[in-house]
């Protein structure tokens, strides 16, 4: 089920212009994400609710190649004066829905959704056993995490690149977002958290 699932959310997100990576471990999403870093060209790399290996991982492979990176904990006075200089960002995003091809982003700060939707390209990171059928199934994960902070959180569901249609009625990709989007999909079990 889950590698339908997986089959499935990937279809519908290449179908709105997203890139998915496919892998087995942190180890082969370290990979897939510096294969992206690495197309790019030099840039600074924001990092943000990642799972702990992918993180270490990410940072350690830009800091060999001379790539900067913001990751936490993010000093709030300067972060966004930071955040201007992003290139990519590269956030964990615990869930995803197959039906839509949607990545449900849930964060308690600024900085991953800043640091998913500000830079011109856009790299997440979820693990296969977050990816749910349809958008019900996931409204129950949003639902849950908000059960778990009671400060609240924010959600932001992200479908592709952001585009628009409101020039000339032209679809343009990247316009109020990243103008590239990729998914990273994690299908080993504990590699997220």
């Amino acid at each position: 089920m889950a590698q339908d699932l997986t089959a499935l959310f990937r279809e519908r997100f290449e179908a709105v212009a997203g890139i998915v990576h496919v892998v087995d471990d942190a180890a082969g999403a370290v990979a897939a994400v510096m294969e992206v870093v690495r197309s790019k060209g030099p840039g600074r790399v924001a990092l943000a609710a990642l799972p702990e290996a992918v993180r270490a991982g990410v940072a350690e492979a830009c800091a060999a190649a001379g790539i900067e990176v913001l990751q936490p904990p993010f000093d709030e006075a300067v972060f966004l004066e930071q955040l201007d200089g992003v290139t990519i960002g590269v956030t964990g995003t615990p869930h995803a829905i197959a039906e839509t091809g949607t990545l449900i982003e849930l964060s308690t700060d600024d900085a991953t959704r800043l640091a998913s939707s500000l830079p011109r390209t856009h790299i997440a990171v979820v693990p296969a056993s977050g990816i749910v059928d349809r958008f019900l199934e996931g409204a129950a994960a949003v639902r849950e995490a908000f059960e778990k902070q009671p400060g609240g959180c924010a959600v932001s569901m992200i479908s592709g690149p952001s585009r628009t249609g409101d020039i000339e009625m032209i679809l343009t990709l990247g316009v109020h977002g990243p103008e590239e989007a990729h998914a990273v999909v994690i299908t080993g079990g504990a590699d997220h958290g």
